[in-house]
């Protein structure tokens, strides 16, 4: 029936939406707990410069070795955190795009834009017996170009893009609005 093609295209754009929205998501997530890691480990040697340990030179001289170390070892944490954070911003989505597309091309379709180009026909085709999905189809059509320019450029930081990617919630909304109302 109509409904059930129109629900598994919605389906599939939902899909790819939250496999992308989790790579976002994920990496924010991760990189909040790590600066509140850094955080933590520079108010922690900062407590540690207030306290006085003794009153002989020997004493102070090893309480500042001491606290010199855990400075190193906060920025060696630090420049390692931002290192892997950018490699990793600049990387998933790049390497999402590609197994992903090994994954179309296995199944005769040749990148991702041609993908959505034929999950959005499918949509086309059997919606346009379902009255009132203007706003479906729109979200469609929008959806599936924001998806096309989020990967037509490579290696696109997520930092940059994390904003467009929560933008596109309102089309997966939509869509799914679209399936959940589709009547037979």
């Amino acid at each position: 029936s109509h409904c059930h093609a129109v629900s598994e295209s919605g389906n599939q754009y939902i899909g790819l939406y939250s496999s992308i929205r989790s790579i976002s998501d994920s990496y924010s997530q991760t990189k909040d707990q790590l600066s509140l890691i850094h955080q933590s480990m520079r108010n922690e040697t900062n407590v540690l410069k207030r306290y006085t340990v003794g009153t002989s030179s020997e004493t102070k001289i090893d309480q500042l070795y001491w606290i010199r170390q855990l400075e190193r070892g906060t920025q060696l944490f630090y420049d390692l955190m931002q290192k892997k954070l950018s490699t990793y911003s600049s990387h998933a989505l790049a390497a999402f795009k590609t197994k992903f597309e090994r994954a179309l091309k296995r199944n005769g379709f040749l990148n991702i834009s041609r993908f959505l180009k034929k999950l959005k026909e499918q949509v086309q085709t059997a919606s346009r017996s379902v009255k009132k999905q203007t706003s479906g189809m729109a979200a469609v059509s929008r959806l599936s170009e924001a998806i096309v320019a989020l990967f037509s450029k490579p290696n696109q930081k997520l930092d940059l893009v994390a904003n467009r990617i929560k933008e596109m919630e309102k089309y997966v909304m939509n869509i799914n609005g679209m399936v959940r109302t589709c009547k037979h």
